[in-house]
């Protein structure tokens, strides 16, 4: 087989495994939403979420992992389910942000054999093919994207800081919205038909969409910068 019909099918698999990932998740979602008695998380949610020095302990939570490249958006799950969306997506703009910007400085003082190591990675070449405000924006937001890469990557490049702040305040606002509402609309739902209204479904379809996005952004610029 030639090596364009190896990527094409390599491209299908791809993505057949994550619509079967989606679906899978889905029906996990919505045996948990029906089966689990959510009524007793809200109440000791609502508790916790009364103490003042869960805000900063949550953030931080989050902040230092994207801060030392390590995966932070578990955080998105936890805050998402203890707060409504918005709040939840302001604290985790915050978070994001801060681990962010630490990041995009340590950029500076890390050893070179990392160095490499980032800009091997095919997210990177999409960065440095357009470090355009939208673009972003865009790859904060869509998934596939991780934020370790976008953080250093940018650094190492040197966007502009007010930029950088600026695009990740967006990115990280809206994914937080969409992420919270998800959780929200799947753990309040009180049967499984209550799933597959249109107010409960609107984030993940949205999700889907970005999903999309994200795969054609990444072979275009990825593709591009690979073959040049």
């Amino acid at each position: 087989m030639s090596r364009a019909g190896d990527r094409l099918h390599g491209a299908s698999a791809l993505t057949i495994a994550g619509w079967a990932s989606a679906v899978a998740m889905l029906a996990v979602m919505a045996a948990l939403g029906v089966a689990f008695d959510w009524s007793m998380v809200h109440v000791k949610a609502a508790e916790w979420t009364h103490a003042w020095w869960l805000v900063p302990v949550l953030v931080l939570a989050q902040a230092l992992p994207f801060a030392f490249a390590l995966p932070g958006s578990v955080m998105f799950l936890v805050i998402g389910l203890l707060y409504d969306p918005l709040p939840a997506a302001a604290m985790i703009a915050t978070g994001g942000v801060m681990g962010s910007m630490a990041a995009y400085y340590f950029s500076g003082k890390i050893a070179v054999s990392w160095v490499e190591q980032v800009r091997r990675q095919k997210v990177y070449k999409v960065l440095r093919s357009n470090t355009n405000f939208l673009m972003l924006c865009a790859m904060r937001t869509l998934p596939g994207f991780p934020h370790s890469v976008i953080n250093y990557g940018s650094g190492l490049l040197r966007v502009p800081l007010k930029r950088f702040v600026s695009s990740a305040i967006l990115g990280y606002l809206v994914k937080g919205m969409l992420y919270a509402s998800i959780l929200h609309n799947v753990v309040d739902a009180d049967e499984v038909g209550d799933l597959f209204t249109l107010d409960v479904m609107w984030p993940l379809l949205v999700l889907a969409g970005l999903f999309v996005a994200g795969f054609f952004l990444q072979k275009a610029f990825g593709g591009t910068q690979s073959s040049s």
